[in-house]
């Protein structure tokens, strides 16, 4: 190294060394920065009391433009649709608003999935389990965007409550009511979801056994058959 500075210099001069020696490599480039999503604080509580007092208005709101509900016989022109709808109708409009009042009082991200397919068998210490069905992350559902999709959710039932066209009333509100249940159903606990289930199979129960028993009651102004 002494016998190339030493050529170096006698060659090019001694500033050729002391440049050389004085250099130094540019620093690294910092790695590139993975994308992130900056997620918002729990709201307060006064913005909480306003969310709940909005979901009732909004729930009231709801109720009157679906009112009537009938979905299954809005796609399907048959009798038995109307049976359908006697017994599930009822149930979703009702459930759909305790969603929205759920959704309301959410105070964190939630993650909206939808699931995609179901597991294998799998065998542990000599017993056959089958793993969770695989799940697929649709959105996820921020807090501080509560009040962006009431106000669209406000606008859109104004339109199906006053608008002039029955097409649109029953799309808004089939939107409406699907879009409180993907959210709302992810944001009720499982143990509330079980409680409704049970209560929801005994009113079925009823509702089955009073229109089997009024098949073969006669109806009103139904003339009387003689023998």
């Amino acid at each position: 190294m002494a016998r190339v500075d030493f050529v170096d210099a006698a060659f090019n001069g001694p500033e050729s060394t002391q440049a050389r020696e004085s250099y130094a490599p540019p620093p690294p480039r910092d790695p590139p920065k993975a994308p992130y999503t900056t997620y918002h604080g729990p709201p307060s509580e006064f913005d909480r009391t306003l969310r709940k007092a909005s979901a009732v208005a909004l729930a009231i709101l709801l109720y009157s433009a679906a009112i009537p509900f009938h979905p299954v016989s809005w796609f399907l022109n048959v009798n038995g649709a109307f049976f359908v709808d006697s017994l599930c109708a009822g149930i979703v409009l009702l459930c759909a608003c305790y969603f929205q009042w759920r959704i309301a009082g959410l105070g964190h991200a939630l993650a909206i999935t939808l699931p995609v397919g179901s597991s294998g068998p799998q065998i542990r210490n000599g017993r056959i389990d089958r793993d969770a069905p695989a799940s697929s992350t649709v959105f996820i559902w921020q807090s501080a965007h509560y009040w962006p999709y009431a106000i669209c959710e406000a606008v859109l039932l104004g339109l199906a409550e006053f608008g002039p066209s029955e097409y649109l009333r029953r799309s808004v509100v089939i939107g409406v009511i699907a879009g409180l249940w993907l959210v709302g159903w992810h944001a009720t606990p499982r143990s509330y979801k079980q409680w409704a289930w049970g209560h929801i199979k005994s009113l079925w129960f009823w509702m089955i056994l009073n229109e089997l028993l009024s098949v073969g009651r006669p109806s009103v102004g139904r003339r009387a058959r003689r023998y």
